[in-house]
């Protein structure tokens, strides 16, 4: 028999810390659905929502897990009570497959959503971005044929990764001649100079300062492009990002890879280990002009490769979107797509077409118009941090 558990504080979860994250991690599953992850977040952006982390059970075993949470937007008889992973706004887009057994997916979704629509906790599910071949989003369509909800499916991009047992000792030796030659030439460019590759670690106050210092870089890094970089467009991502480093640091899954010159640090990789698998977050590089002279991006993606792979890592994930130079390295693609679930009957539907409506006029006017055309062009007086209602809006 299926039955769901739900808790709505992490006080409550507090003793399945162990449970949650080993299932998570057996099943494959992202560090953003991992208990810290999800728990950190939380204590940064969950005011005046509603926690719903499910645990779905079969004769007592762990089969599914899903950290919600719901959240109402918009105004009026326009409002909606949306429900979504946590995590999943206040900050760039990510990957949310959750932790569920391939072979009950699709009991383990219907008692999640009918649990949500028989308490009335929420008007709408919108899950993702995940993976198109996850079991969950057959575990979704599944839902169709009950014929109570509709199924939208939403296409999200591609989730970029690389499967490392799939790539040479030698990540180079992936690109063409020319470029394979290049690359050698960059790189011994590099040890010339007498680079190394380190990693941050330490105390906490230590890596505290060490991300910081990146935190710095890599917002110089966006300024000269007139932007303001992650930890300044997302709201309170300094402070998050800090809190997480330091606490996942303790749990040995922080990775802060540098390569250093004479102790001046002039590239970082920011990510975390999860499993076995990599999760890379952010990058961030000197200005100084001795390395504009060479790619240095794409050379710290192969040494990041290189150190990931030592680790007997078996999957690196690089985020979501299309970059043609990791594909050049070997990366490989899933679709990406977001579901979204709401009862037939009722009002809902024609609340959702106008809250779907609303939501593309605020991302054509709002993002794609003012913040990424408009605002770089104006004094950096203007240049504010990503409004929180469109990030509310934004799955």
């Amino acid at each position: 028999m299926i039955k769901c558990e739900v808790f709505s504080s992490f006080s409550e979860l507090t003793p399945e810390r162990s449970r949650w994250d080993d299932f998570a991690a057996s099943s494959g599953a992202p560090i953003y659905v991992s208990f810290d992850w999800c728990r950190i977040w939380w204590e940064f952006y969950g005011r005046g929502r509603r926690l719903a982390v499910f645990f779905v059970l079969s004769d007592d075993q762990l089969i599914g897990l899903f950290p919600l949470y719901i959240d109402n937007t918009g105004y009026g008889p326009f409002s909606l009570r949306i429900c979504r992973p946590v995590g999943s706004t206040e900050g760039p887009t990510r990957m949310f497959d959750p932790p569920v057994r391939a072979d009950v997916a699709s009991s383990a979704v219907k008692a999640v959503v009918d649990t949500l629509f028989r308490e009335s906790m929420c008007d709408v599910v919108n899950i993702g971005p995940m993976g198109a071949d996850h079991p969950g989003v057959v575990g979704f369509g599944s839902l169709a044929g009950d014929g109570s909800y509709r199924i939208q499916v939403k296409p999200a991009g591609v989730l970029t990764f690389f499967d490392l047992s799939k790539l040479p000792d030698d990540p180079v030796t992936m690109l063409g001649g020319s470029d394979q030659k290049r690359k050698r030439y960059e790189f011994r460019y590099l040890a010339r100079h007498g680079a190394i590759e380190t990693l941050a670690t330490g105390t906490e106050l230590e890596v505290e300062a060490e991300f910081l210092k990146f935190a710095r870089i890599h917002t110089e890094n966006w300024n000269v492009k007139n932007r303001p970089g992650h930890f300044k467009a997302w709201p309170n991502a300094l402070e998050f990002h800090t809190a997480l480093a330091k606490c996942l640091n303790s749990l040995g899954r922080l990775r802060l890879f540098k390569i250093e010159v004479a102790s001046d640090v002039i590239s970082n990789d920011y990510g975390y280990v999860f499993g076995r698998a990599f999760f890379w977050e952010l990058r961030a590089r000197s200005l100084d002009s001795r390395w504009t002279k060479i790619s240095l991006g794409s050379c710290a993606m192969i040494s990041l490769l290189r150190r990931v792979a030592h680790e007997r890592m078996t999957c690196l994930h690089a985020g979501i979107g299309h970059y043609d130079y990791k594909v050049r390295l070997g990366a490989q693609e899933r679709p990406a797509v977001v579901l979204r679930v709401f009862p037939k009957k009722g009002a809902v539907g024609v609340r959702v077409a106008i809250f779907t409506l609303v939501r593309g006029l605020i991302e054509i006017l709002y993002f794609k118009i003012w913040y990424m055309r408009i605002q770089p062009l104006l004094p950096r007086c203007f240049r504010w941090p990503i409004w929180k209602f469109w990030s509310r809006m934004s799955t």
